[in-house]
């Protein structure tokens, strides 16, 4: 019965270093990719990290909570200004607020999921 045992442990022990892995990358505010790599915006979504905005197609504004395509569109429309603003003013959601449709209360929901670089 023993020989079972071994890698039963083994196993408890891999799973809790890969769960270890997966909570600190999960817990880092961004995600850090060279410039030549794609960024899998879905998937950097689906982990809860915000996305560069600068990288951001116009269907990959969609995937954000509480964008829909009209908003989506001004996002796309005005990367340039906002990442200007966001620079400038040192608050993305205050520079959110530039972009007419946008209220305070949507600037705080998107804010948080877009990365102004």
């Amino acid at each position: 019965m023993s020989h079972h045992l071994l890698p039963t442990t083994l196993l408890a022990a891999l799973l809790v270093s890969i769960c270890n892995l997966i909570g600190a990358a999960m817990s880092r505010r961004e995600v850090k990719l060279p410039a030549s790599k794609r960024i899998n915006i879905e998937t950097t979504l689906a982990l809860g990290k915000p996305v560069p905005l600068s990288r951001c197609e116009l269907p990959d504004l969609e995937l954000i909570p509480t964008i829909g395509p009209a908003t989506a569109q001004k996002l796309f429309n005005s990367r340039t200004e906002l990442l200007e603003k966001a620079r400038i003013l040192k608050d993305p959601a205050l520079a959110l607020l530039s972009i007419k449709g946008i209220g305070p209360a949507t600037a705080e929901k998107i804010a948080p999921w877009l990365v102004f670089e």
